[in-house]
């Protein structure tokens, strides 16, 4: 009788990567870098300055930075003896520009701009932002309660406020949805106003001047509602967008990558921060309350949706 064939564990396993390898042909797909593969593009040598400038979309106004305070305060004791600083950027577009220049260290991008720009940012996404423990939101078609409750249809030669052709939630992903829905945005209402922000979407609704809105949900749901806490008694959602990532931060490819990594490690820990009540604090005054890593897979979904906008 032949004897089994007996190999070595080295060798079995060996023989065992090679006909995987064998199996996949041509066909392998390279596994895609996670977020600490993203970090060692930064230099251990790189640059470790004393202020921290932290740039944000205009998503607020002119000073939405304000709003993330408790944020800057609580990286500051993560990072003594560095300052942090917000900056609000003119325009969702002027943001990619303090980054390719070098005038902030971090950038909060609102999920579309950071698409828009990301093939061109010298920088490394490093979380992505959670509002009520989620990691993504709903974008929302809102009208008045002064009429009775209407459904898509009755929308239709009505005038719609949205927020800009830059927004995420108050632009594209409503316009795609309508899209889908076989409606053109473009001839389906009588009259399309950009509001500039979601605060002045909603008070151009509420004021009168327009029938309907694109907001995002954070400005209209109860509980990360902060700044119209009338809205769910003034307002009505006609209809919703599908789940949309939330803002994205990036670092500045200059920087020094354990600096890097520490700010990315405070950033996931904002919700573990019982002690200055981070979390609580921003959850106030933003409607955000952590971060997990980036959402890599769901920024990609948004190039689709982008080329559906119109």
């Amino acid at each position: 009788m032949t004897k089994p064939l007996r190999l070595s564990r080295r060798r079995s396993l060996a023989l065992l990567a090679s006909s995987v390898l064998l199996s996949c042909g041509d066909n392998r797909i390279a596994p895609r870098k996670d977020e600490a593969d993203l970090l060692l593009k930064l230099s251990a040598t790189g640059a470790d300055p004393k202020l921290i400038r932290i740039g944000v979309t205009p998503s607020r106004g002119p000073t939405t930075h304000k709003f993330l305070q408790p944020l800057f305060d609580y990286l500051e004791t993560q990072l003594t003896p560095r300052t942090v600083q917000g900056v609000t950027a003119s325009s969702y577009d002027e943001l990619a520009s303090l980054v390719r220049s070098g005038d902030i260290e971090l950038g909060v991008f609102s999920p579309a701009a950071y698409v828009k720009a990301r093939s061109s940012l010298p920088a490394v996404p490093v979380a992505t932002m959670t509002r009520n423990g989620s990691p993504t939101y709903l974008g929302y078609i809102v009208t008045s309660r002064r009429t009775p409750r209407p459904t898509l249809a009755d929308l239709k030669g009505k005038t719609i406020a949205w927020v800009n052709k830059a927004s995420t939630s108050g632009y594209i992903y409503p316009r795609a949805m309508l899209r889908s829905k076989g409606i053109d945005p473009n001839t389906f209402f009588s009259k399309q106003i950009l509001a500039g922000n979601h605060e002045d979407s909603l008070r151009r609704l509420l004021s009168g001047d327009v029938d309907c809105a694109a907001v995002a949900s954070p400005f209209v749901d109860p509980d990360t509602n902060t700044t119209f806490p009338e809205a769910p008694e003034k307002l009505i959602v006609v209809t919703k967008t599908k789940r949309i990532p939330c803002d994205c931060v990036v670092v500045h490819e200059r920087l020094q990558r354990q600096l890097a990594k520490n700010l990315q490690q405070a950033l996931l820990q904002v919700v573990y921060d019982e002690e200055h009540r981070t979390s609580a604090k921003l959850d106030k005054s933003w409607g955000l309350d952590g971060f997990v890593k980036p959402m890599h897979d769901r920024y990609d979904e948004i190039e689709q949706v982008r080329a559906l906008s119109g």
